[in-house]
């Protein structure tokens, strides 16, 4: 019989950078012979190499920075080998490592701390030629709840590729962060996770990352542009609230003309900047909690016969908002959905409308015609 082939699946020879993860190499064998199997022959003391089914996985576990690392492993099977170079990139922490940069080029503390916070506790946290790196005991696999709550020294981090969760409020009013790296590893970013964070201007969200929570970006002032990928598929509600520089949404299919975010007919997020009037895209058929909060250079919005719900806070304190035209299709108008709007004078409540919340147009400027409408349903939405 002719003599077994073993092959990678990517040419001879290719560099693959480990990013302080894990990373798989994908082989073929032709003409196996039974009983037979693939082994590893390297002499890379921070590579782990396991071999099965077509797959050899190698993680890496240097814990040394600022190097380029590189080594090449090569696959021997009945005596056919293949190589393959792989290098460490030094631009990404190893697992147990936070990397970070403050304004004052000192450490920053954690404001909380401890195994339920990071997966692991801190061994030491060290700031030298301009770098801190908090070190830890074991791999982080979580930045949780507070972690670094109002740490205003700090610039810029560099996540580690074992976290797979951003929790509530980890870096809520770090109003001098400016740049975050998010690894592949994180599906979830949670409630208020960057709010307050004015000069961020620097947010690449992965292909891994399936849930933004409520509120994540309020106040995120400085972004201009947002990628969304096609991985996410929750976004909680006013997760980009007063992002009042933002100017696109890019990413997917749930975007309009990159203004609007969209996910399952559901507007969920407005990019304002530069905007004073707004159709709302036919393809909507419902406006979302504080979809349009703190839009404040909108003047008049027109509201698509496609829309039945208009949901809490959607366009409150939009100060110089003075038109809206709601149509015949909208049965429901939430709570608060147009407090502060104190410029807002034109407004027609058609008779589809049965539901109508509290406080919906407390300090709105109406006739009063139309107070007398909205008092019919709710006196207490004026």
């Amino acid at each position: 019989p002719a003599a077994p082939v073993l092959t990678l699946n990517s040419a001879t020879n290719e560099t693959i950078k480990a990013d302080g993860g894990s990373i798989k190499i994908k082989y073929t064998i032709t003409n196996p012979v039974d009983g037979a199997s693939v082994k590893y022959a390297t002499d890379a003391k921070w590579l782990t190499l396991k071999s099965n089914d077509g797959v050899v996985s190698c993680t890496a576990q240097a814990n040394t920075t600022g190097k380029k690392r590189s080594t090449t492993v090569t696959l021997t099977y009945c005596d056919q080998s293949v190589k393959v170079n792989i290098s460490q990139d030094s631009s990404t922490p190893p697992n147990n490592e936070i990397w970070y940069t403050s304004s004052h080029g000192k450490v920053v503390n954690p404001h909380e701390e401890g195994k339920d916070i990071f997966g692991a506790e801190i061994e030491s946290n060290t700031y030298k030629n301009g770098k801190g790196i908090i070190k830890f005991k074991g791999n982080v696999t979580t930045i949780g709840r507070a972690a670094f709550h109002n740490c205003t020294n700090l610039t810029s981090v560099t996540i580690p590729n074992s976290v797979t969760t951003i929790g509530k409020c980890a870096f809520n009013y770090c109003s001098n962060l400016t740049s975050v790296t998010i690894p592949n590893s994180v599906t979830t970013i949670g409630e208020f996770a960057f709010q307050g964070c004015s000069n961020l201007n620097s947010v690449t969200i992965p292909n891994s990352v399936t849930t933004i929570g409520e509120r994540a970006f309020w106040g995120c002032r400085s972004l201009t542009s947002i990628t969304i990928p096609n991985s996410v598929t929750t976004i909680g509600e006013g997760a980009f609230i007063d992002c009042r520089n933002l100017k696109e949404f890019k990413g997917g299919s749930a975007f309009i003309n990159g203004r609007c975010l969209i996910i399952n007919g559901k507007l969920v997020a407005f990019a304002p900047a530069g905007i004073t009037k707004f159709t709302i895209p036919d393809s909507v058929t419902s406006i979302g909690d504080n979809a349009f909060a703190c839009c404040d250079n909108l003047t008049s919005v027109t509201i698509q016969d496609s829309v039945t719900t208009i949901g809490e806070w959607a366009f409150s304190c939009c100060d110089n908002l003075t038109s809206v035209t709601i149509p015949n299709s909208v049965t429901t108008i939430g709570y608060g959905a147009f407090h502060s709007c104190t410029n807002l004078t034109s407004v027609t409540i058609p008779n589809s409308v049965k539901t109508i919340g509290g406080d919906a147009f407390i300090d709105c400027n109406l006739s009063k015609e139309t107070k007398k409408r909205i008092k019919s349903i709710n006196p207490n939405a004026l």
